[in-house]
Protein backbone atom coordinates (compact mmCIF):
# COMPACT_ATOMS: atom_id res chain seq x y z
CA UNK A 1 0.00 0.00 0.00
CA UNK A 2 2.60 2.52 -1.04
CA UNK A 3 1.21 5.77 -2.07
CA UNK A 4 3.79 6.73 -3.87
CA UNK A 5 3.49 3.21 -6.54
CA UNK A 6 -0.35 2.68 -6.27
CA UNK A 7 -3.24 5.46 -6.78
CA UNK A 8 -6.75 3.55 -4.80
CA UNK A 9 -10.02 4.70 -5.54
CA UNK A 10 -13.19 4.05 -4.34
CA UNK A 11 -17.28 5.11 -5.56
CA UNK A 12 -20.05 4.55 -3.59
CA UNK A 13 -23.27 4.59 -5.09
CA UNK A 14 -25.99 3.99 -2.80
CA UNK A 15 -29.87 4.62 -2.95
CA UNK A 16 -32.67 4.26 -0.52
CA UNK A 17 -35.13 6.56 -1.98
CA UNK A 18 -37.38 5.81 -4.87
CA UNK A 19 -40.39 7.48 -6.67
CA UNK A 20 -42.02 4.38 -7.85
CA UNK A 21 -43.91 3.18 -5.53
CA UNK A 22 -43.19 -0.29 -6.63
CA UNK A 23 -39.78 -0.14 -4.97
CA UNK A 24 -39.61 -0.39 -0.97
CA UNK A 25 -37.67 2.59 1.31
CA UNK A 26 -34.50 0.85 1.60
CA UNK A 27 -33.53 1.12 5.36
CA UNK A 28 -29.60 0.52 5.24
CA UNK A 29 -27.94 2.41 2.08
CA UNK A 30 -27.23 5.88 3.01
CA UNK A 31 -25.72 4.93 6.89
CA UNK A 32 -23.65 2.19 5.07
CA UNK A 33 -22.61 4.77 2.57
CA UNK A 34 -21.37 6.51 5.13
CA UNK A 35 -19.79 4.30 7.11
CA UNK A 36 -18.44 2.80 4.44
CA UNK A 37 -16.57 5.66 3.42
CA UNK A 38 -15.55 6.09 6.69
CA UNK A 39 -13.27 3.12 7.02
CA UNK A 40 -11.90 3.44 3.37
CA UNK A 41 -10.79 6.80 3.31
CA UNK A 42 -9.10 6.28 6.53
CA UNK A 43 -5.18 6.71 5.87
CA UNK A 44 -5.09 4.24 9.04
CA UNK A 45 -7.15 1.65 7.09
CA UNK A 46 -8.49 1.86 3.47
CA UNK A 47 -6.34 4.77 2.44
CA UNK A 48 -8.48 5.43 -0.98
CA UNK A 49 -9.65 8.93 -2.52
CA UNK A 50 -13.61 8.38 -1.97
CA UNK A 51 -16.79 9.87 -3.81
CA UNK A 52 -20.12 8.88 -2.58
CA UNK A 53 -23.35 8.83 -4.79
CA UNK A 54 -26.44 9.05 -2.72
CA UNK A 55 -30.22 8.93 -4.13
CA UNK A 56 -29.13 10.41 -7.71
CA UNK A 57 -31.23 9.94 -10.79
CA UNK A 58 -29.70 7.05 -13.54
CA UNK A 59 -28.39 9.39 -16.16
CA UNK A 60 -25.94 11.35 -13.10
CA UNK A 61 -24.95 7.55 -12.16
CA UNK A 62 -24.17 6.30 -15.45
CA UNK A 63 -22.26 9.80 -15.63
CA UNK A 64 -20.15 9.66 -12.42
CA UNK A 65 -19.29 5.76 -13.30
CA UNK A 66 -17.35 6.19 -16.95
CA UNK A 67 -15.99 9.83 -15.46
CA UNK A 68 -14.85 7.58 -12.41
CA UNK A 69 -13.30 5.17 -14.83
CA UNK A 70 -11.62 7.48 -16.81
CA UNK A 71 -8.21 8.59 -17.09
CA UNK A 72 -6.88 5.97 -14.82
CA UNK A 73 -3.28 4.12 -14.61
CA UNK A 74 -2.65 0.87 -14.76
CA UNK A 75 -1.10 0.60 -11.92
CA UNK A 76 -4.28 2.11 -9.81
CA UNK A 77 -6.53 0.02 -7.59
CA UNK A 78 -10.30 1.06 -8.59
CA UNK A 79 -13.00 0.17 -6.05
CA UNK A 80 -16.84 0.55 -6.82
CA UNK A 81 -20.02 -0.49 -4.59
CA UNK A 82 -23.05 -0.42 -5.26
CA UNK A 83 -26.22 -0.66 -2.83
CA UNK A 84 -29.99 -0.09 -3.40
CA UNK A 85 -32.29 -2.55 -5.34
CA UNK A 86 -31.19 -5.35 -7.67
CA UNK A 87 -33.71 -5.93 -10.77
CA UNK A 88 -33.51 -8.34 -13.54
CA UNK A 89 -36.00 -7.87 -16.84
CA UNK A 90 -37.59 -10.56 -18.58
CA UNK A 91 -34.33 -11.16 -20.44
CA UNK A 92 -32.37 -12.30 -17.44
CA UNK A 93 -30.56 -8.90 -17.96
CA UNK A 94 -29.29 -6.96 -14.58
CA UNK A 95 -30.33 -3.51 -13.19
CA UNK A 96 -29.56 -1.12 -10.39
CA UNK A 97 -32.39 0.87 -9.44
CA UNK A 98 -31.91 4.58 -8.91
CA UNK A 99 -34.33 7.29 -7.60
CA UNK A 100 -36.20 8.36 -10.80
CA UNK A 101 -36.36 4.17 -12.16
CA UNK A 102 -39.49 3.13 -13.21
CA UNK A 103 -39.92 -0.75 -13.16
CA UNK A 104 -41.34 -0.72 -16.74
CA UNK A 105 -38.99 1.23 -17.76
CA UNK A 106 -35.74 0.00 -17.12
CA UNK A 107 -33.46 0.19 -20.00
CA UNK A 108 -34.22 3.90 -19.61
CA UNK A 109 -34.40 5.06 -15.74
CA UNK A 110 -31.75 2.46 -14.56
CA UNK A 111 -28.00 1.83 -14.54
CA UNK A 112 -27.91 -1.30 -16.68
CA UNK A 113 -25.04 -4.12 -15.29
CA UNK A 114 -24.01 -4.32 -18.58
CA UNK A 115 -22.83 -0.44 -18.82
CA UNK A 116 -20.97 -0.99 -15.77
CA UNK A 117 -19.42 -3.96 -16.71
CA UNK A 118 -18.62 -2.25 -20.39
CA UNK A 119 -17.06 0.61 -18.62
CA UNK A 120 -14.95 -1.70 -16.38
CA UNK A 121 -13.57 -3.91 -19.29
CA UNK A 122 -11.87 -1.07 -21.11
CA UNK A 123 -10.50 1.03 -18.24
CA UNK A 124 -6.75 0.65 -17.85
CA UNK A 125 -6.43 -0.51 -14.16
CA UNK A 126 -5.76 -3.99 -13.80
CA UNK A 127 -7.00 -4.23 -10.18
CA UNK A 128 -11.16 -3.89 -9.82
CA UNK A 129 -12.63 -5.07 -6.74
CA UNK A 130 -17.00 -4.60 -7.25
CA UNK A 131 -18.86 -4.91 -4.12
CA UNK A 132 -22.54 -5.28 -4.56
CA UNK A 133 -24.76 -5.12 -1.41
CA UNK A 134 -28.08 -4.95 -3.44
CA UNK A 135 -31.28 -6.27 -2.60
CA UNK A 136 -32.35 -7.95 -5.61
CA UNK A 137 -35.49 -8.48 -6.64
CA UNK A 138 -36.95 -9.74 -9.95
CA UNK A 139 -39.36 -8.01 -12.19
CA UNK A 140 -41.06 -11.07 -14.40
CA UNK A 141 -44.38 -12.97 -13.92
CA UNK A 142 -44.59 -16.54 -13.42
CA UNK A 143 -43.72 -19.05 -16.20
CA UNK A 144 -40.98 -16.83 -18.33
CA UNK A 145 -38.13 -19.22 -19.65
CA UNK A 146 -34.87 -19.48 -17.24
CA UNK A 147 -32.57 -16.50 -17.46
CA UNK A 148 -35.56 -15.31 -15.53
CA UNK A 149 -34.88 -17.16 -12.63
CA UNK A 150 -34.18 -16.28 -9.12
CA UNK A 151 -30.40 -16.41 -9.41
CA UNK A 152 -28.54 -12.78 -10.83
CA UNK A 153 -25.96 -15.00 -12.47
CA UNK A 154 -22.86 -12.61 -10.51
CA UNK A 155 -20.00 -14.45 -12.94
CA UNK A 156 -21.59 -13.99 -16.35
CA UNK A 157 -23.16 -10.22 -15.38
CA UNK A 158 -19.63 -9.41 -14.66
CA UNK A 159 -16.80 -11.32 -15.79
CA UNK A 160 -13.27 -9.25 -16.62
CA UNK A 161 -9.67 -9.48 -16.18
CA UNK A 162 -8.09 -8.45 -12.60
CA UNK A 163 -11.34 -8.41 -11.44
CA UNK A 164 -13.06 -9.07 -8.32
CA UNK A 165 -16.60 -8.98 -6.94
CA UNK A 166 -18.35 -9.23 -3.95
CA UNK A 167 -21.81 -9.79 -3.29
CA UNK A 168 -23.90 -9.84 -0.11
CA UNK A 169 -25.71 -12.86 -2.23
CA UNK A 170 -26.38 -14.01 -5.23
CA UNK A 171 -30.43 -14.73 -5.39
CA UNK A 172 -33.06 -12.83 -5.32
CA UNK A 173 -34.38 -11.57 -1.81
CA UNK A 174 -37.93 -10.66 -2.75
CA UNK A 175 -39.65 -10.47 -6.44
CA UNK A 176 -42.51 -8.80 -8.55
CA UNK A 177 -45.00 -11.18 -9.66
CA UNK A 178 -46.91 -9.76 -12.16
CA UNK A 179 -48.09 -6.06 -10.57
CA UNK A 180 -47.50 -7.17 -6.87
CA UNK A 181 -44.69 -7.65 -5.06
CA UNK A 182 -43.69 -10.80 -3.28
CA UNK A 183 -41.42 -11.04 -0.25
CA UNK A 184 -39.75 -8.54 2.60
CA UNK A 185 -37.03 -6.02 1.80
CA UNK A 186 -34.22 -7.31 4.73
CA UNK A 187 -31.76 -4.32 6.38
CA UNK A 188 -28.36 -4.92 4.77
CA UNK A 189 -25.99 -7.13 7.38
CA UNK A 190 -22.92 -7.63 4.30
CA UNK A 191 -21.63 -4.14 4.30
CA UNK A 192 -21.81 -3.57 7.92
CA UNK A 193 -19.37 -7.11 8.40
CA UNK A 194 -16.94 -5.47 5.73
CA UNK A 195 -17.05 -2.34 7.84
CA UNK A 196 -16.66 -3.50 11.41
CA UNK A 197 -13.96 -5.76 10.04
CA UNK A 198 -12.21 -2.94 8.49
CA UNK A 199 -12.38 -1.04 11.40
CA UNK A 200 -11.58 -3.03 13.97
CA UNK A 201 -8.82 -5.24 11.72
CA UNK A 202 -10.73 -8.35 12.85
CA UNK A 203 -10.95 -8.95 8.80
CA UNK A 204 -7.17 -9.42 9.01
CA UNK A 205 -7.77 -13.53 9.14
CA UNK A 206 -3.47 -14.12 8.93
CA UNK A 207 -3.04 -11.50 11.51
CA UNK A 208 -0.18 -9.85 8.70
CA UNK A 209 -1.13 -6.27 8.91
CA UNK A 210 -3.07 -6.15 5.51
CA UNK A 211 -6.94 -6.93 4.42
CA UNK A 212 -6.73 -9.14 1.49
CA UNK A 213 -9.65 -8.89 -0.73
CA UNK A 214 -9.66 -13.06 0.19
CA UNK A 215 -9.49 -12.32 4.33
CA UNK A 216 -12.35 -9.69 3.50
CA UNK A 217 -14.60 -12.10 1.92
CA UNK A 218 -13.73 -14.48 4.53
CA UNK A 219 -15.02 -12.42 7.76
CA UNK A 220 -17.99 -11.60 6.50
CA UNK A 221 -18.65 -14.62 4.92
CA UNK A 222 -18.55 -15.91 8.75
CA UNK A 223 -20.17 -12.85 9.91
CA UNK A 224 -22.67 -12.90 7.68
CA UNK A 225 -23.73 -16.32 7.91
CA UNK A 226 -23.45 -16.45 11.64
CA UNK A 227 -26.17 -13.95 11.73
CA UNK A 228 -28.26 -14.87 9.24
CA UNK A 229 -27.24 -18.53 8.11
CA UNK A 230 -29.69 -18.70 4.79
CA UNK A 231 -28.01 -15.71 2.95
CA UNK A 232 -24.75 -16.76 1.80
CA UNK A 233 -22.06 -13.99 0.15
CA UNK A 234 -20.88 -14.35 -2.84
CA UNK A 235 -17.11 -14.48 -4.42
CA UNK A 236 -15.70 -14.38 -8.12
CA UNK A 237 -12.39 -13.85 -8.95
CA UNK A 238 -11.32 -13.26 -12.42
CA UNK A 239 -7.56 -13.45 -13.64
CA UNK A 240 -6.08 -11.18 -10.97
CA UNK A 241 -2.26 -11.31 -10.93
CA UNK A 242 -0.88 -11.28 -6.92
CA UNK A 243 -3.06 -9.95 -4.25
CA UNK A 244 -5.65 -6.52 -4.23
CA UNK A 245 -5.41 -5.17 -0.60
CA UNK A 246 -8.10 -3.48 0.86
CA UNK A 247 -6.51 -2.21 3.79
CA UNK A 248 -4.34 -2.09 7.13
CA UNK A 249 -5.09 -3.44 10.14
CA UNK A 250 -5.37 -0.45 12.08
CA UNK A 251 -5.26 -2.36 15.43
CA UNK A 252 -2.40 -4.35 14.52
CA UNK A 253 -0.50 -5.97 17.63
CA UNK A 254 3.40 -5.43 17.74
CA UNK A 255 4.81 -8.95 19.58
CA UNK A 256 6.65 -8.01 22.28
CA UNK A 257 9.20 -10.73 24.31
CA UNK A 258 7.56 -11.85 27.52
CA UNK A 259 8.83 -10.68 30.95
CA UNK A 260 8.87 -11.81 34.14
CA UNK A 261 8.52 -8.94 35.92
CA UNK A 262 4.94 -8.92 37.60
CA UNK A 263 3.03 -5.98 36.87
CA UNK A 264 0.16 -4.44 38.28
CA UNK A 265 -2.91 -3.34 36.38
CA UNK A 266 -3.79 0.19 36.42
CA UNK A 267 -6.87 0.73 37.04
CA UNK A 268 -9.64 1.46 34.41
CA UNK A 269 -9.66 4.88 33.21
CA UNK A 270 -12.76 7.58 32.69
CA UNK A 271 -13.07 8.37 28.86
CA UNK A 272 -15.44 11.48 29.29
CA UNK A 273 -19.41 12.14 29.45
CA UNK A 274 -21.66 13.11 26.66
CA UNK A 275 -25.11 13.86 26.35
CA UNK A 276 -27.15 11.56 24.19
CA UNK A 277 -30.47 12.68 23.25
CA UNK A 278 -32.06 12.36 27.47
CA UNK A 279 -29.79 10.12 28.71
CA UNK A 280 -26.16 11.06 30.03
CA UNK A 281 -23.51 9.14 28.69
CA UNK A 282 -21.22 7.38 31.75
CA UNK A 283 -17.90 6.55 30.67
CA UNK A 284 -16.86 3.07 28.81
CA UNK A 285 -15.44 1.10 31.50
CA UNK A 286 -13.13 -1.95 31.79
CA UNK A 287 -15.84 -4.85 30.36
CA UNK A 288 -14.77 -7.52 33.21
CA UNK A 289 -15.63 -4.94 35.71
CA UNK A 290 -19.00 -4.32 34.10
CA UNK A 291 -19.56 -7.67 33.08
CA UNK A 292 -19.54 -8.27 37.05
CA UNK A 293 -22.16 -6.22 37.67
CA UNK A 294 -24.29 -7.09 35.02
CA UNK A 295 -24.54 -10.61 35.73
CA UNK A 296 -25.12 -9.02 39.40
CA UNK A 297 -27.98 -7.35 38.17
CA UNK A 298 -29.49 -10.26 35.82
CA UNK A 299 -29.09 -12.78 39.10
CA UNK A 300 -31.31 -10.54 41.48
CA UNK A 301 -33.70 -10.15 39.14
CA UNK A 302 -33.82 -13.35 38.29
CA UNK A 303 -35.53 -13.81 42.30
CA UNK A 304 -37.72 -10.51 41.76
CA UNK A 305 -39.35 -11.68 38.45
CA UNK A 306 -38.62 -15.20 38.37
CA UNK A 307 -39.43 -16.80 34.99
CA UNK A 308 -39.26 -20.52 35.09
CA UNK A 309 -38.56 -21.40 31.43
CA UNK A 310 -37.70 -19.55 28.30
CA UNK A 311 -37.71 -22.16 25.53
CA UNK A 312 -39.88 -20.38 23.71
CA UNK A 313 -39.60 -23.13 20.32
CA UNK A 314 -42.53 -25.15 21.11
CA UNK A 315 -44.88 -26.02 18.68
CA UNK A 316 -48.11 -25.01 21.57
CA UNK A 317 -48.40 -23.67 24.55
CA UNK A 318 -48.42 -26.43 27.88
CA UNK A 319 -49.60 -25.88 31.19
CA UNK A 320 -48.13 -28.86 32.82
CA UNK A 321 -50.35 -29.84 36.31
CA UNK A 322 -47.02 -30.72 38.39
CA UNK A 323 -43.74 -29.82 37.51
CA UNK A 324 -41.42 -32.00 36.00
CA UNK A 325 -37.98 -32.19 38.03
CA UNK A 326 -35.28 -31.28 35.49
CA UNK A 327 -31.42 -30.79 37.31
CA UNK A 328 -29.56 -28.42 40.02
CA UNK A 329 -32.59 -27.91 41.50
CA UNK A 330 -34.71 -26.58 38.61
CA UNK A 331 -38.15 -27.95 37.64
CA UNK A 332 -40.06 -27.41 34.03
CA UNK A 333 -43.10 -25.94 34.17
CA UNK A 334 -44.55 -24.66 30.55
CA UNK A 335 -43.92 -23.18 27.75
CA UNK A 336 -45.52 -21.43 24.09
CA UNK A 337 -44.99 -20.29 20.94
CA UNK A 338 -45.33 -21.32 17.21
CA UNK A 339 -42.69 -21.96 15.35
CA UNK A 340 -41.62 -19.61 12.39
CA UNK A 341 -45.43 -18.12 12.38
CA UNK A 342 -46.49 -14.60 12.54
CA UNK A 343 -49.88 -14.17 14.27
CA UNK A 344 -50.05 -12.77 17.73
CA UNK A 345 -48.75 -14.97 20.05
CA UNK A 346 -46.87 -16.87 17.79
CA UNK A 347 -42.84 -16.65 17.05
CA UNK A 348 -40.02 -16.67 14.72
CA UNK A 349 -37.01 -16.21 15.60
CA UNK A 350 -36.51 -15.22 19.31
CA UNK A 351 -33.93 -12.58 20.59
CA UNK A 352 -34.30 -11.66 24.63
CA UNK A 353 -36.95 -12.22 27.11
CA UNK A 354 -37.76 -9.83 30.22
CA UNK A 355 -40.14 -9.84 32.94
CA UNK A 356 -42.09 -6.65 34.54
CA UNK A 357 -43.38 -5.58 38.45
CA UNK A 358 -46.62 -7.63 37.57
CA UNK A 359 -45.12 -11.06 35.83
CA UNK A 360 -45.97 -9.97 32.38
CA UNK A 361 -43.31 -11.59 29.66
CA UNK A 362 -41.75 -9.49 26.82
CA UNK A 363 -39.93 -11.42 24.20
CA UNK A 364 -37.91 -9.80 21.00
CA UNK A 365 -39.44 -11.40 18.29
CA UNK A 366 -36.98 -10.90 15.94
CA UNK A 367 -37.87 -12.61 12.85
CA UNK A 368 -41.04 -10.86 13.07
CA UNK A 369 -39.74 -7.40 14.04
CA UNK A 370 -41.83 -6.55 16.84
CA UNK A 371 -41.61 -7.34 20.64
CA UNK A 372 -44.78 -9.39 22.31
CA UNK A 373 -46.14 -9.05 25.36
CA UNK A 374 -47.61 -11.73 27.58
CA UNK A 375 -49.49 -12.65 30.62
CA UNK A 376 -47.27 -15.23 33.17
CA UNK A 377 -49.27 -18.13 31.59
CA UNK A 378 -48.35 -17.31 28.20
CA UNK A 379 -51.36 -15.65 27.10
CA UNK A 380 -50.96 -13.27 24.34
CA UNK A 381 -51.71 -9.27 25.27
CA UNK A 382 -49.92 -6.90 23.26
CA UNK A 383 -47.23 -6.92 20.47
CA UNK A 384 -46.13 -3.48 18.48
CA UNK A 385 -43.62 -2.81 15.68
CA UNK A 386 -42.54 -3.75 12.77
CA UNK A 387 -39.54 -4.11 10.10
CA UNK A 388 -38.15 -0.10 9.46
CA UNK A 389 -36.26 2.80 10.78
CA UNK A 390 -39.54 4.86 11.67
CA UNK A 391 -39.67 5.26 15.61
CA UNK A 392 -41.15 2.56 17.08
CA UNK A 393 -40.32 0.13 14.52
CA UNK A 394 -37.46 -2.32 14.44
CA UNK A 395 -34.16 -4.03 12.11
CA UNK A 396 -33.72 -6.86 14.35
CA UNK A 397 -34.96 -6.25 18.04
CA UNK A 398 -32.26 -7.92 20.01
CA UNK A 399 -33.25 -7.58 23.57
CA UNK A 400 -35.23 -7.02 25.80
CA UNK A 401 -35.41 -5.23 28.99
CA UNK A 402 -37.59 -4.14 31.94
CA UNK A 403 -36.66 -1.00 34.31
CA UNK A 404 -37.93 -0.83 37.94
CA UNK A 405 -41.03 1.46 36.71
CA UNK A 406 -42.16 -1.24 33.79
CA UNK A 407 -40.68 0.83 31.07
CA UNK A 408 -39.91 -1.26 28.26
CA UNK A 409 -36.03 -0.82 26.63
CA UNK A 410 -35.59 -2.71 23.00
CA UNK A 411 -31.90 -2.90 21.75
CA UNK A 412 -32.62 -2.22 17.92
CA UNK A 413 -29.51 -3.96 16.32
CA UNK A 414 -30.27 -2.77 12.75
CA UNK A 415 -30.79 0.72 13.76
CA UNK A 416 -27.93 0.85 15.44
CA UNK A 417 -30.26 2.30 19.02
CA UNK A 418 -32.00 1.90 22.21
CA UNK A 419 -35.72 2.36 22.27
CA UNK A 420 -38.24 2.73 25.07
CA UNK A 421 -41.31 2.19 25.77
CA UNK A 422 -44.19 1.86 27.86
CA UNK A 423 -45.24 -1.50 29.13
CA UNK A 424 -48.19 -1.42 26.09
CA UNK A 425 -45.54 -0.65 23.56
CA UNK A 426 -46.48 3.40 23.06
CA UNK A 427 -43.20 4.74 21.67
CA UNK A 428 -41.24 7.48 24.40
CA UNK A 429 -37.88 7.99 23.11
CA UNK A 430 -34.83 6.54 21.47
CA UNK A 431 -30.67 7.11 21.65
CA UNK A 432 -28.08 6.10 19.39
CA UNK A 433 -26.43 6.44 15.66
CA UNK A 434 -24.07 4.47 14.18
CA UNK A 435 -20.64 5.74 14.80
CA UNK A 436 -17.95 4.79 17.33
CA UNK A 437 -17.90 7.41 19.49
CA UNK A 438 -18.97 7.51 22.83
CA UNK A 439 -22.84 7.44 23.22
CA UNK A 440 -23.31 5.75 19.63
CA UNK A 441 -23.66 2.04 18.86
CA UNK A 442 -22.45 -0.59 15.97
CA UNK A 443 -25.06 -3.09 16.67
CA UNK A 444 -26.21 -3.47 20.53
CA UNK A 445 -27.17 -6.23 21.88
CA UNK A 446 -27.27 -6.86 25.52
CA UNK A 447 -29.28 -4.44 27.56
CA UNK A 448 -29.89 -4.89 31.39
CA UNK A 449 -31.28 -1.88 34.01
CA UNK A 450 -29.96 -1.45 37.17
CA UNK A 451 -33.55 -1.41 39.54
CA UNK A 452 -31.73 0.56 42.26
CA UNK A 453 -29.91 3.32 40.15
CA UNK A 454 -31.85 3.08 36.81
CA UNK A 455 -28.69 3.29 35.26
CA UNK A 456 -28.73 1.40 31.96
CA UNK A 457 -25.79 -0.99 30.77
CA UNK A 458 -26.14 -1.90 26.94
CA UNK A 459 -23.20 -4.24 25.13
CA UNK A 460 -22.20 -4.26 21.99
CA UNK A 461 -20.41 -7.45 20.33
CA UNK A 462 -18.45 -5.58 17.44
CA UNK A 463 -17.03 -2.80 19.48
CA UNK A 464 -16.14 -5.11 22.53
CA UNK A 465 -17.33 -2.77 25.27
CA UNK A 466 -20.17 -2.08 27.69
CA UNK A 467 -21.48 1.75 27.64
CA UNK A 468 -23.48 2.61 30.59
CA UNK A 469 -26.37 5.43 30.54
CA UNK A 470 -28.01 7.47 33.26
CA UNK A 471 -31.62 8.95 32.72
CA UNK A 472 -32.48 12.59 32.87
CA UNK A 473 -35.91 11.87 34.24
CA UNK A 474 -34.66 9.97 37.14
CA UNK A 475 -32.75 12.93 38.90
CA UNK A 476 -36.28 14.39 40.29
CA UNK A 477 -36.65 11.31 42.03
Amino acid sequence: MDKEHQRRFALIIANNEYHDADFQKLIAPAQDAKALASVLKDPEIGDFEVKVILNEPSYKVNEEIESFFSDRKPGDLILLYFSCHGIKDENGHLYFATINTRRKLLGSTAVSANFVNSIMLHSRPKRQVLLLDCCYSGAFARGLFTKADKYIHTKEQFQGKGRVVLTASDSMQYSFEGDEIKGDAQPSIFTRAIVDGLHTGQADIDKNGLVSYEDLYDFTFDRVTDITPLQKPGKWVFDVQGDIVIAKNPNKITPIKPISKEITPKKNAVVGRTRINRNIFIPIIGVSAVASIVLLVLFLNSFSHPLSNSNFSSNQYQNHQSAIPVANGYSFLKKWGDDNFTGNGQLRTLGGVSVDSSGNVYVADQGNSRVQKFDSNGNFITQWGKSGSENGNFSIPAVVAVDSDDYVYVTDWGNNRVQKFDNNGHYITQWGIFEWDNGSFNHPEGIVIDPKTQYVYVTEKTNNRVQVFFPFSYISK
